[in-house]
């Protein structure tokens, strides 16, 4: 839990007015694959490839050594409204 836990507040501090959420994370030693939720209005105007290109270069270095899969939900603020609240 501590990788998900870096990886969370470095997004949250890499990623403007954004909220993180961790969506998966699965047990017995399979701590480096990672769900996200990732609401920002930085998304806005932008396709999901476009999104989730911006995430995978910011945590290039994670994965790298780190990480060896992360799943991806991006969301700007009215999407994430729209869908969950």
């Amino acid at each position: 839990m501590k990788l998900a836990n870096e990886v969370i507040e470095f997004l949250k501090n890499n990623v403007e007015n954004s909220e993180v959420k961790l969506t998966n994370f699965p047990g017995k030693g399979a701590h480096n694959h990672l769900g996200l939720l990732i609401v920002s209005n930085v998304f806005e105007g932008k396709n999901t490839l476009a999104r989730h290109q911006l995430i995978m270069d910011l945590l290039s270095g994670y994965l790298k050594d780190k990480l060896h899969a992360v799943i991806l939900k991006t969301l700007t603020k009215k999407e994430y409204e729209e869908l969950y609240e």
